[in-house]
């Protein structure tokens, strides 16, 4: 495939006496993949090549994102504060040559973000944060050109597909000794429009798989931490998960 990529950043940052910062930007992305895919045989007694029509497509995607987004923190004695916005306007353009099928999808979401925190003493700390995260398709999974699996399996992308939204929380305590820190977080995580396979008959022997936005996942869990400085040019991670 040929990807082509263009951004534009323009960022504003504004300190205060009070230890408190004020930043605000814009950024503009321009992606562009055109992907030429060619799937063929070898006729093993006459070495030929054949084109397999099954497998070879021309997948055209391009997107434009815009994103305004803005943060502001300071401290008031032993607590932490720092809250942001992110507000973007996507459009997504894909055309699929072989078929002859073009499709348009937009959306705009604001991402709110905050963290707070609290200095029990000079070496533990207290943080709680919130996030909204998103997870966006990649262009494969947006393309419909139908590619046989099997003599009875079809796979196809969603053309219609938009990201997933995460909404986290999570509480965490945080300890300094000598060159070791040590990190406890409790987290919960709820995700809507969740990629989900879908399997539907086409015909009475042929199988189409594809994906929609249909599940809601939640979890939540305990993660430990410790990361421990050993010279200049080594560090040592170990953490542990355990989640539902």
């Amino acid at each position: 495939p040929t990807e082509t990529s263009t951004a534009l950043t323009a960022d504003y940052s504004l300190p205060f006496d009070n230890a408190g910062k004020f930043a605000a930007g814009y950024a503009l992305e321009l992606n562009k993949i055109d992907a030429d895919f060619r799937g063929g045989a070898r006729d093993p007694i006459t070495g030929n090549s054949t084109v397999d029509p099954t497998r070879t497509n021309r997948f055209i995607y391009q997107d434009h994102l815009h994103a305004l987004y803005a943060t502001y923190g300071r401290p008031w004695g032993k607590f932490g504060f720092l809250a942001g916005l992110r507000f973007e306007d996507t459009a997504i353009d894909t055309h699929q040559v072989t078929v002859k099928l073009t499709d348009k999808n937009s959306y705009a979401r604001l991402y709110p973000s905050l963290h707070l925190s609290y200095s029990l003493t000079e070496a533990s700390q207290l943080q709680l944060n919130y996030s909204h995260r998103i997870h966006r398709p990649e262009s494969d999974d947006l393309n419909p050109f139908p590619e046989y699996q099997d003599p009875y399996n079809l796979r196809a992308g969603n053309p219609h597909l938009v990201p997933e939204d995460t909404h986290s929380i999570e509480t965490g305590y945080q300890y300094k000794h000598a060159n070791t820190t040590y990190l406890a977080t409790a987290y919960y995580r709820q995700t809507y429009h969740a990629f989900t396979t879908i399997t539907r008959y086409i015909d009475r022997v042929t199988l189409l798989t594809t994906h929609e936005n249909l599940a809601t996942n939640r979890s939540g869990g305990l993660e430990l931490a410790a990361t421990r400085d050993l010279g200049r040019d080594l560090t040592v991670n170990v953490s542990a998960n355990g989640f539902y």
